[in-house]
């Protein structure tokens, strides 16, 4: 496990996240389920904001007891690097994304002011993708803490975090991060940048 920091934790990174063979299928029962991903889009005003496909961790059958078991363990195993205590964490919530060519989501952060999305504490990410990828982009870009500058305007220094197969990004919810635009070399879904998406409350 590593950890990003600039000025406090911003993120710990886990390389071969999951065993090898609960990789593979957890990828070929995702491309199987092509039907069923949905688009989410969301928009801030008049702007777009997000664009990506959305699966339900239920249409994983069986494969889903074995990913939560693997994402509650990477949360328990890396929460401490971000200075929370894993203790404090009781409920997981978990989708899988899709992003095609054209799918991005701008800066934004996980835990809300209210409602439902105001008890997130840790957001994880998990990356998986055909090997070698037929994608460019999708980097996950976080956000540091705003800095002057000589001129007085606010800056933010940027770690970029490569969406890597089978890797494993945890950070806190109230870090400001976004997702970039991402290409593809040709139109099949397997093509995709795909991303296990989950957030400890």
């Amino acid at each position: 496990m590593t950890a990003i920091t600039v000025g406090q934790p911003l993120a710990t990174v886990r390389d071969r996240f999951l065993p090898g063979d609960l990789r593979d299928r957890l990828l070929a029962r995702i491309l199987e389920r092509e039907s069923e991903f949905t688009w989410a889009a969301t928009r801030r005003g008049s702007s777009p904001h997000r664009r990506a496909l959305e699966l339900a961790t239920r249409h994983l059958g069986p494969l889903e007891e074995e990913l939560l078991w693997s994402l509650c363990k990477g949360i328990d195993d890396g929460a401490g690097g971000l200075g929370i205590d894993p203790a404090q964490l009781a409920t997981l919530t978990v989708t899988v994304t899709a992003s095609q060519a054209g799918c991005y989501y701008r800066p934004h952060r996980d835990r809300s002011a209210i409602g439902p999305e105001s008890t997130r504490v840790v957001s994880a990410v998990a990356f998986l993708h055909d090997r070698p990828a037929r994608f460019r982009g999708g980097e996950l870009w976080m956000h540091g803490p705003a800095s002057p500058t000589a001129s007085g305007a606010a800056e933010r220094p940027v770690t970029v975090i490569p969406p890597v197969d089978n890797r494993l990004v945890l950070f806190d919810s109230r870090i400001l991060h976004e997702v970039r635009p991402v290409t593809t070399s040709d139109d099949r879904f397997s093509s995709s940048r795909f991303s296990i998406v989950a957030w400890a409350s």
